[in-house]
């Protein structure tokens, strides 16, 4: 760790080395650092057992960010979808160098608070916290199980959706805040007409990978109606962040979906409730998302004409 240390950190006294590693290892979280290029500079043992980072994963020397995101897809920390899609989306996340917060549930079970700022050098600091035992005070919604999942795309139906809200609504601290997202694909019943409803259905689970790979492993996804999904964005620390992960998803929606000899590019309009002090119900919510998307609707209408 010393020679880690050493080619960050310019320093002449080996003490001051020495008390850089002691700070890194006895921080009560995971430390990550990357530089310029995204590749890992530093890593504490505490991130390499919070994550069960094996030897393997630094044989080489320090992986890069890259490596780093493919290793965690593969096993499964960032749920269903498709691995390179998935690493490819969290780079271009990362070179955009904006601050983040957010939480990530491992399939362990393990809840993790992430934390990243971009350095001034050009690299990224990463810390991680285990906030599980926080989390487990407040109870969980009923779990979905498979009957209850859309056949379609295998997210929760709107009644889950429901019992999500309600339970934050109920248990929810004063002052927390949260965010349901309403997205609804436009023109999609244009698209049905055109390549018929096979077609259309391949969209919509193409549609709700994506959405699930933007979305953060602590966020509820729900499909709410034909073309319509929604998305509970938890424990929302500023308002930049809903305002990024509602242009995360539009951006996420719009790539070309490949089928067949054909590119299909599909647009969506999203709108958004936040959940806070005034928050009554989850009706009252949900009613207030969908009147934010029919707003967005209307206003893409407009533009058009």
């Amino acid at each position: 760790m010393a020679a880690t240390a050493d080619a960050c950190v310019t320093y002449t006294d080996q003490g001051k080395i020495d008390l850089l590693n002691v700070i890194l290892e006895q921080f009560p979280g995971g430390i990550a650092v990357y530089d310029k290029d995204l590749r890992m500079a530093v890593c504490n043992n505490t991130l390499k057992r919070m994550l069960d980072y094996p030897d393997e994963l630094f044989e080489f020397g320090m992986p890069t960010m890259e490596q780093v995101f493919r290793f965690n897809a593969m096993r499964g920390e960032y749920g269903q979808g498709e691995v390179e899609h998935m690493v490819a989306h969290r780079i271009e996340l990362a070179r955009k160098r904006e601050p983040h917060v957010y939480e990530r549930k491992r399939p362990n079970g393990m809840v993790l608070e992430v934390r990243g700022v971009p350095l001034q050098s050009g690299g990224f600091l990463t810390i991680y916290l285990d906030v599980s035992l926080q989390r487990a005070k407040m109870p969980e919604a009923p779990k979905i199980g498979n009957a209850d999942a859309d056949r379609l795309t295998g997210l929760a139906p709107l009644k889950a959706m429901e019992a999500q809200i309600d339970n934050l609504l109920r248990h929810r601290h004063h002052g927390e805040v949260a965010c349901l997202h309403c997205i609804d694909l436009d023109h999609f019943n244009d698209l049905n007409k055109r390549y018929g409803t096979a077609v259309g259905d391949f969209v919509l689970k193409e549609i709700s990978l994506r959405l699930t790979a933007a979305a953060r492993g602590t966020d509820f996804i729900a499909r709410t109606g034909g073309d319509r999904f929604q998305i509970l964005q938890t424990r929302v620390m500023r308002p930049s962040e809903v305002t990024r992960l509602a242009t995360r998803l539009i951006q996420e929606i719009k790539k070309p979906i490949r089928c067949g000899h054909e590119d299909i590019v599909v647009s969506a309009s999203v709108g958004f409730a936040t959940i806070n002090d005034a928050s009554s119900s989850a009706a009252a919510v949900i009613a207030k998302a969908n009147e934010s998307v029919v707003a967005e609707k209307r206003k893409h209408r407009m533009a058009a004409a």
